[in-house]
């Protein structure tokens, strides 16, 4: 198999078409579990390794420790280098700093020692420079070579809300405007410490105000958008998508294309196609597991979103689940598994870069990356048009399922 890799926007940052997710470093997954999957990743030609200063997620967790994972990943980083002093220089290595919020435990661990009160977490200069500062503290870094904009500090409908309401906007908390932010990306590149900036969970009118921003500024646009995007969570495509094709726009990372583990199939049952909506594992990893036996599937308890049935609760909608019923048949019909279209879907879109992918174990990482195998020489991944077509008539009548108002 040949990783290829792609050149993110304006920079001179090349990422593997797969990117390992991080965020179940220090809650899903131990230390040494995240080692050994950090450790196949490269093996692998996994060059590409996104983070953020609020992961493990979710914060629900009574173990949950902002900047848990950075740490990890910080001293597989310091440990591996002793032996190869030239991983460093190979990896591109992702962080996020967090959107607005208006109470937060994350700010005050940008310090260490951490500070004992909550505060609201905005994106103005002051901010973006503690988490940066944070950021590179932890992992042990001299510089970061993307530091993304995790969600925007305006209102936005987001986290599969859609439809501007106005009124949320009018009641919102967020008051930094984009140019601060973007000042602040700017100084952290003047000073080396970022190579570049990207931003994430963005809306067509975000990626265009960053880019008129950052040309009356006259400092370099942002190099990626990281946004969900997946069979059954198709948004990118109202607007985002052409805002990538101007010029050389943002390269897209798409985060959970396996829909929080909802498209590996785990959760249909084998009688009649209907899901078992009792949980879900937002790793978006693994190949499927075991296969359901009278809809009942196994090792349902370590699932995610059996664990913390509240968090990202919209993958597991009833018209998610029987959209991924109707994909299900499609990737048999084709002799694969759901898994393996769901990846190869997503890896084949015009614009996309890179799709991030985590993984609770060394098997599930290596079966999504057999499921990657590249079709041309530079690795690209394609999909018959037959199934494009059959994909599209699916999300035609189940048009982001996941959506709400």
């Amino acid at each position: 198999m040949v990783m290829g890799k792609v050149k993110l926007g304006v920079s001179d940052l090349y990422v593997s078409r797969y990117g390992l997710g991080s965020m179940t470093f220090g809650i899903q997954n131990t230390e040494e579990e995240a080692f050994e999957m950090l450790d196949y990743a490269v093996s692998r030609g996994v060059n590409f390794i996104d983070t953020a200063e609020v992961y493990p997620i979710p914060a629900s967790d009574p173990r949950w420790v902002p900047g848990t994972t950075e740490r990890i990943i910080g001293r597989w980083l310091a440990s591996r280098s002793a032996a190869d002093p030239g991983l460093r220089s190979r990896l591109v290595i992702a962080t996020k700093v967090m959107g607005y919020s208006p109470s937060s435990e994350t700010p005050r661990h940008r310090t260490d020692p951490p500070g004992t009160q909550d505060t609201p977490a905005h994106l103005d200069a002051a901010s973006v420079a503690a988490a940066a500062a944070a950021s590179l503290r932890r992992l042990g870094v001299d510089y970061i070579d993307l530091l993304q904009v995790h969600w925007p500090e305006r209102y936005v409908p987001n986290f599969g809300a859609t439809g501007y309401q106005p009124d949320r906007a009018a009641a919102h908390g967020g008051t930094v405007e984009i140019k601060e932010t973007l000042g602040a990306l700017a100084a952290l590149q003047e000073a080396g410490k970022v190579r570049w900036y990207g931003i994430s969970n963005e809306t067509a009118v975000g990626v265009c105000t960053w880019e008129t921003a950052a040309e009356q500024m006259g400092v370099a646009p942002p190099v990626s958008i990281q946004n969900s995007y997946s069979l059954i969570h198709r948004e990118v495509e109202n607007g985002v998508d052409e805002a990538i094709a101007r010029g050389s726009g943002p390269g897209l990372l798409a985060w959970s294309p396996l829909a929080g583990g909802v498209l590996t199939g785990k959760y249909l049952g084998s009688d009649n196609g209907e899901a078992d909506a009792s949980g879900g594992d937002d790793s978006g990893s693994g190949s499927g597991g075991a296969p359901p036996v009278d809809g009942v599937v196994a090792g349902v308890g370590t699932y995610r979103f059996k664990a913390y049935p509240r968090f990202q609760k919209r993958f597991m909608v009833p018209r998610a689940l029987e959209a991924t019923a109707h994909y299900q048949k499609i990737a048999q019909g084709a002799g694969m598994s759901l898994t393996r279209l769901a990846l190869r879907w997503a890896a084949s879109r015009w614009f996309m870069a890179s799709i991030i992918v985590g993984a609770t174990s060394v098997a599930q990482l290596a079966a999504n990356i057999d499921d990657l195998d590249g079709d041309e020489p530079d690795g690209a991944v394609t999909l018959d048009p037959a199934l494009s077509r059959a994909i599209d008539e699916v999300y035609l009548v189940f048009r982001d399922p996941v959506a709400s108002i």
